[in-house]
């Protein structure tokens, strides 16, 4: 049986992950990610294709894991940058309640920008994740 691992975390908020671990670590951590995919390309291919089958074509394995690592790290990415949209999103609603104690029209505006452009950027965030397959 093999076991999950993860990059040592500690929530700074709820929902997000924020790796704390080293370099070393995180190098065993990728030494045992790899162990990982590979016993399940064998378990998966094996089962799939017949026993024995994975052993024979170790291209087979390697595409597997290949395939496993592009996946999660893009499921990283995509997950990071939805956070970054949250949080000028927030960025953004925080500003909106400055601006309404501007102190001069002047600063009422330039805080009226701000908001608007953060808006530009979590929208556009936000559409860029929509539209991925």
């Amino acid at each position: 049986m093999t076991r999950d691992y993860q990059p040592l975390h500690s929530p700074a908020m709820p929902g997000d992950d924020r790796i704390e671990a080293g370099n070393s670590t995180l190098m065993r951590q990728a030494q045992m990610t790899a162990h990982t995919y590979m016993a399940q390309a064998i378990r998966d291919i094996d089962e799939i294709l017949g026993k024995g089958y994975a052993k024979n074509h170790p291209d087979l394995i390697a595409a597997y894991m290949q395939t496993s690592a592009l996946d999660l790290g893009a499921s990283v990415v995509a997950r990071a940058i939805q956070q970054v949209g949250d949080r000028l999103e927030e960025i953004g609603n925080c500003a909106e309640q400055i601006a309404k104690y501007a102190d001069s029209p002047l600063q009422g505006e330039t805080f009226a920008g701000i908001v608007e452009q953060l808006g530009f950027i979590a929208e556009a965030i936000e559409n860029r994740e929509k539209a991925k397959p």
